[in-house]
């Protein structure tokens, strides 16, 4: 896959529950040229998909979560519809 313009987007703080596990996640934006997506690290994720806004799947991915609802610096935008936390 071919990616270009990729800039730093925001973090996100992640404490895990279960199991215990506190990540900070880097987000970084850019501009798809081309390509397939490809999977190299199978023991960590399933699928790679492409989703509307309005219809991702859930549970949503912790860090994703954060990051879609402004749980992140900067914040960005809010997608929950809701007051931040």
């Amino acid at each position: 896959m071919i990616i270009t313009d990729v800039t730093f987007l925001a973090i996100t703080n992640d404490i895990f529950e279960a199991p215990e596990m506190h990540d900070v996640t880097i987000w970084m934006a850019g501009r798809y040229v081309s390509g397939e997506t490809a999977m190299h690290t199978g023991h960590e994720m399933s699928v790679i998909d492409w989703f509307c806004w309005d219809a991702l799947p859930e549970p949503l991915f912790l860090p994703f979560e954060h990051l879609l609802t402004g749980r992140c610096y900067p914040a960005l935008w809010d997608f929950s519809g809701g007051e931040k936390p």
